[in-house]
């Protein structure tokens, strides 16, 4: 009886222990649950909480308001989303570092960098395709030079229209306002590249006093007025993309008069980030050699 009644109280006491420590999960599971239940109001009472600063709600679809217009080709769009949406959004974290009773919430400030880095990646691909595409314009036009150098009849008619050196305006402008100065600059020289080479190959004025002749002297005055004031008006045309008012609209587009002072003479240079003002310097050097081998060659002094 007493190795029965030891084995009842034995077995009592298991039971009793199991069901303390089912008792104990019991009561802990309630507790997690109520801990992850919590965790999701405390989230949204931070970021309701008036202490934080208020974002523009059109920033949370500036990313793909700007992947559909790169889709639709809307260049002038999508750039004017970007600038105005990376300024808003450095604006936001610019106060967040500056201001104490108002800042931006661990989401929020998560967003704000997210939308940054998205935005430099759509800047990146547009300015990329932006480069390209004028890099084979350029490359077609000089094809298409080439081919009317080659034929007889080519004399009669100018080799490149003016027209056609002025379609890269729009392209060249997007670029400057997305920060890519340095392919403006390659691209603008190439295709002025172009103009100059014309002004170089341009036909003298034969000779009043013998037909057929030409005048030294004059076609030397010709050759030189035409090729230094194309590439004079090349270099201003460069830095007029830099000379632009608070609408974002450059100099050429607000006046196209020439009233106003030079861009050369204006301080236009000083704005011009210096990887541009090297690559166009490096771009006259090259075209002034050119110039100084057609000079100094047998159609004017040879």
């Amino acid at each position: 009886m007493d190795d029965m009644s030891a084995g009842g109280s034995s077995m009592g006491s298991s039971v009793e222990g199991a069901l303390g420590a089912g008792g104990g999960r019991a009561k802990h599971r309630p507790r997690g649950s109520q801990a992850s239940t919590d965790e999701g109001p405390d989230d949204e009472d931070e970021e309701d909480d008036g202490s934080f600063m208020e974002i523009p709600s059109w920033l949370d679809d500036a990313t793909e308001e700007v992947s559909a217009f790169l889709k639709e080709c809307r260049y002038t769009d999508a750039t004017d989303l970007i600038v105005r949406a990376r300024a808003e959004v450095n604006d936001v974290l610019a106060q967040h570092e500056r201001l104490t009773d108002k800042r931006l919430g661990k989401k929020q400030l998560s967003s704000m960098q997210r939308i940054l880095h998205d935005l430099d990646g759509l800047s990146v691909r547009l300015g990329n395709r932006l480069a390209e595409g004028l890099r084979q314009k350029n490359e077609a036009l000089k094809q298409t030079i080439k081919r009317e150098r080659a034929d007889p009849l080519s004399v009669l008619a100018p080799l490149v229209s003016p027209v056609c050196l002025n379609d890269d305006a729009v392209a060249l402008n997007l670029l400057v306002k997305l920060g890519r100065s340095n392919d403006a600059a390659t691209a603008y020289s190439s295709r002025r590249s172009l103009l100059l080479m014309e002004c170089l190959h341009e036909r003298p004025i034969a000779s009043a006093n013998v037909p057929g002749t030409m005048d030294v002297v004059i076609y030397a005055a010709q050759l030189s007025q035409s090729f230094f004031s194309c590439l004079s008006q090349s270099v201003e045309g460069f830095l007029d993309f830099f000379l632009a008012d608070p609408s974002g609209k450059s100099k050429s587009d607000v006046n196209g008069s020439f009233d106003e002072m030079s861009s050369i003479r204006s301080g236009a240079a000083n704005k011009v980030p210096a990887g541009a003002i090297a690559a166009v310097v490096l771009w006259c050097d090259s075209e002034l050699s050119k110039f100084a081998a057609a000079f100094g060659g047998t159609r004017v002094l040879g």
